[in-house]
């Protein structure tokens, strides 16, 4: 009987507890606001000018110039009640590799400039991964852009670096995965790529000097061609490069 009358009590509780609520709605407990982030478009074309200084020796004096930088440019739209931050980005690293290493290219004058996200100049051309924190912030009903410029760490700087990546953010308490991406310029190096390309499948066995160079751009043909096979989201006119490179290789 003591249980029963218990329950009959705890009943009445409720029943009355519920008739409140529907005579004053006011007082109801209202769900807790939320943030929901997606990601609405991903753009790899666009490229920054950041300020640095440069000079040609040691001894010379710095002047100042602008560097160009490669962007990813993520568009992240809030459909919650709630404001929401991101608070780190990790890149996980499929590629990274400079489209003038088989060009002869080298020395050049020292320059200072700090990229947001450093790429080391010596990483492997997969497995690499850097953390950036961030502080961007969200909010509700908005959508809003989120752009990482990427650059090598290093005195000498090169637009001819090539970065490939998927992209995690940590929003709040969740993730948001960005797809295998490729920043990249690829105006500044394509010409200088294909010929050198076509001169070496010319003669390619005509000295040991020759047949390095052809080796290297037979390597780099294979990463081109895997960064196209892989990747998402591709730099305009990365597909279009690759059908020429293999061309010229063939010739």
């Amino acid at each position: 009987m003591l249980i029963v009358g218990a329950s009959l009590v705890l009943g009445l509780a409720v029943t009355a507890t519920g008739l409140v609520f529907d005579l004053f709605p006011d007082l109801k407990p209202k769900p807790s606001a939320t943030s929901e982030v997606t990601v609405d478009s991903v753009a790899v074309g666009r490229i920054d000018q950041l300020h640095g200084q440069t000079r040609i020796t040691p001894e010379a004096k710095k002047v100042n110039k602008a560097f160009a930088a490669s962007v990813i440019d993520i568009q992240l739209g809030n459909s919650g009640e709630k404001a929401t931050t991101v608070t780190s980005a990790r890149f996980d690293f499929f590629a990274v590799t400079h489209m003038l290493r088989c060009s002869g290219t080298g020395g050049g004058a020292i320059d200072y400039v700090r990229f947001p996200v450093e790429v080391p100049v010596d990483v492997k051309e997969n497995g690499h991964r850097i953390v950036q924190a961030t502080r961007f912030k969200v909010d509700p009903g908005r959508t809003e852009s989120l752009a990482f410029a990427l650059g090598p760490k290093t005195e000498s700087y090169s637009p001819a670096w090539v970065y490939g990546f998927s992209l995690t953010l940590t929003v709040g308490t969740s993730e948001v995965v960005i797809p295998k991406a490729v920043v990249a310029d690829v105006d500044i190096w394509e010409a200088k790529v294909l010929e050198g390309a076509a001169a070496s499948a010319a003669d390619p066995d005509s000295s040991d000097y020759q047949r390095q160079t052809h080796a290297c751009f037979t390597n780099l043909l294979k990463t081109t061609e895997r960064i196209v096979e892989e990747a998402e989201h591709l730099p305009p006119g990365w597909l279009e490069f690759a059908i020429k490179f293999r061309a010229v290789m063939e010739e």
